[in-house]
């Protein structure tokens, strides 16, 4: 899912993205996923939808190949920044 909202946040960046006669269905579909991957966060911050959904005993076990750290750092800096929302795009 991230890197389709990444994907499209790029594309509506773009020239042809912002003329887009489907910016609006873009738009929408980004806030959709936005709002469930929210709600996937867990209480202490973490969120890892592989880990929360798929391996949940897999969380913190293997940090060298599965970027854990990075994710645990990003949730920390969103979480230190009293934001409400995740600025994904």
């Amino acid at each position: 899912m991230g890197k389709w909202i990444e994907a499209a946040c790029y594309f509506l960046g773009s020239p042809n993205g912002s003329d887009s006669k489907y910016k609006s269905e873009f738009d929408h579909c980004i806030q959709e996923l936005v709002d469930m991957i929210e709600k996937a966060q867990q209480p202490d911050g973490y969120l890892n939808i592989y880990f929360i959904v798929v391996d949940k005993d897999g969380k913190f076990q293997n940090l060298r190949d599965m970027h854990e750290m990075c994710e645990f750092c990003r949730d920390a800096k969103y979480r230190s920044s009293n934001q409400t929302t995740l600025a994904i795009c």
